[in-house]
């Protein structure tokens, strides 16, 4: 049993995306230069990529793209939340 588990967990590791993956793609998806995990935090590229798979459902007119506050960036994971559940 503890060598399936051993197993397993190295077929996660293989397929698991990295930091620096996700970031890649990120980029080149949608065009960005993100450095850092941390900079998604302000939803605009969750909401970008969403309105890529599920044109149009994504309220893209209501995204503060310069958001700086915590309040600011709430609103546009709102604007992503209702997205998602309209889709």
């Amino acid at each position: 049993v503890e060598e399936k588990v051993q197993s397993s967990a190295r077929e996660m590791n293989k397929r698991a995306l990295g930091r620096w993956e996700l970031l890649g793609w990120i980029n080149d998806f949608l065009c960005f230069d993100v450095s850092k995990v941390e900079d998604l935090g302000d939803g605009i590229a969750y909401c970008q990529i969403l309105d890529a798979v599920y044109p149009g459902k994504v309220l893209l007119h209501k995204l503060n793209f310069g958001a700086k506050s915590t309040d600011e960036k709430l609103r546009n994971l709102r604007v992503l939340e209702k997205a998602m559940r309209d889709c």
